[in-house]
């Protein structure tokens, strides 16, 4: 991973030096400017930077007060060398004589503290399950290249926002530890994550923004590990706390229904699946399925794991007329197969009823859970499976045409779904999206 290193020089030799050095510890080359102007801009382009190195032996009074600039702003610069041995050594500035290269180079391999692959085996988790931290007993690392790592949090520093949103920034998706501390990784995240879905937010933001993070770190840890037994608990207690904060918001419908869609912010699948679990709450309840507050359960259940092996948030589309033209393009597409895919995943949780696991696999319309909706055959499908389908569909088209009225996306969902009961599914919404419409309008 490129960790950017700035540099200004006028010497020639300089240039190649660091070129070398800094790839042979790195395995990334430095930015390098010889002219001021060109490198002060470059700097200032970047909200943050880890390291800058100024080779003060030209321009010195000039180049003395821009370093002044740079250590007065420590939230944004993090390391910044100077070769300049008039200089007095700060909390982030060094200073080395004119050729003290290695000094330098020393320093550099100190401070980057970058370790062979080969010294110990790594584990990788994406990078944001740190929001579920404040600080880790042990160091983390970034991977620089096959051979490199390079320790970026220290055992016991602080983690907070700004930090992870600004490895996000710089493309960083995975952070690295130790092996050795996976036993002990592994406690602290799933504790804090169960935690951080039964804490008792005073603020509703807050409170949705949490979920929002545990139900990512959640995905993404299932993509990496599988369904490990402990994370079957952060699903479950997510899935408890979306079905009970659905039943409390269930009369709410507008209100609510305009929160979801305003939560550009949040993760697109988290969004989806609470958007999909409360139209579907609001539907169950209409056709009044018998054992109502269980079958929302199943259908929560569903919402939640229907997509969960798409991670991308545009593959997680329907199958429009467009589409099935390109049917033999997309063949081995992998939304062609996800929804068996998802129910292989999760069949041999004992946690999760045998009905979801049914649910999942019908839930693209198709009884085997692979290729097109089979409309001939839709009657063989659960009623609960054809509620997510449609409740689904509907979600997602609210989520990414804002521009739409509820009707209109309501009249663009039946033409994909002609068959009886999807139609009377339909109407349904349709009733109920008028009623809220009068209710606002008067």
């Amino acid at each position: 991973m490129y960790i950017p290193f700035i540099a200004y020089t006028q010497r020639v030799e300089l240039k190649a030096v660091l070129d070398y050095e800094l790839y042979s510890i790195t395995g990334n080359r430095p930015v390098v400017y010889d002219k001021f102007d060109e490198f002060k801009s470059f700097v200032d382009l970047f909200p943050r930077l880890s390291f800058i190195l100024i080779d003060s032996t030209s321009k010195a009074k000039e180049l003395n007060d821009f370093v002044q600039v740079l250590v007065n702003s420590p939230e944004k610069y993090e390391h910044i060398i100077v070769l300049d041995s008039h200089l007095e050594d700060g909390s982030q500035m060094k200073s080395f004589g004119k050729n003290d290269f290695i000094g330098l180079f020393s320093y550099l391999k100190e401070l980057l503290n970058v370790m062979d692959h080969q010294i110990q085996d790594w584990m990788s988790i994406p990078i944001s399950a740190l929001n579920h931290f404040n600080h880790l007993p042990f160091d983390l690392y970034i991977k620089l290249s096959h051979q490199k790592f390079v320790r970026r949090i220290k055992a016991f520093e602080e983690i907070d926002e700004s930090l992870v949103e600004n490895f996000k920034r710089r493309g960083i998706q995975d952070i690295y530890f130790a092996k050795e501390h996976n036993k002990e990784f592994s406690k602290l995240l799933i504790n804090n994550l169960i935690h951080r879905v039964d804490f008792d937010f005073s603020d509703g933001v807050k409170q949705l923004k949490a979920r929002c993070e545990v139900f990512q770190t959640t995905k993404e840890l299932i993509h990496s590990l599988g369904l490990a037994p402990k994370i079957m608990d952060v699903c479950e207690n997510m899935v408890l706390d979306l079905t009970r904060n659905i039943l409390i918001q269930e009369n709410d419908f507008s209100l609510h229904l305009s929160r979801i869609k305003q939560q550009s912010e949040f993760s697109f699948h988290y969004r989806l699946i609470e958007l999909t679990s409360y139209l579907g709450a609001h539907l169950l309840s209409a056709i009044e399925v018998p054992q109502y507050v269980e079958k929302l359960k199943l259908f929560v259940w569903s919402a939640f794991f229907a997509d969960m092996t798409l991670m991308e948030s545009e593959s997680i589309h329907h199958l429009n007329d467009e589409f099935q033209k390109d049917y033999e393009r997309l063949q081995d597409n992998e939304i062609l197969t996800h929804a068996w895919k998802a129910a292989r995943l999760i069949s041999e949780q004992s946690m999760i009823p045998s009905e979801v696991v049914t649910i999942i696999k019908q839930h693209h319309g198709s009884i085997e859970g692979v290729g097109f909706p089979e409309h001939k055959k839709s009657s063989r499908l659960l009623l609960i499976s054809k509620c997510l389908i449609i409740t689904q569909e509907l979600a997602y088209k609210i989520l990414t045409n804002p521009q739409l009225s509820m009707l209109e996306v309501l009249k663009i969902t039946t033409k994909h779904h002609p068959e009886a009961t999807s139609l009377r599914l339909i109407k349904v919404f349709e009733n109920l999206f008028a009623k809220e419409s009068s209710i606002k309008a008067s």
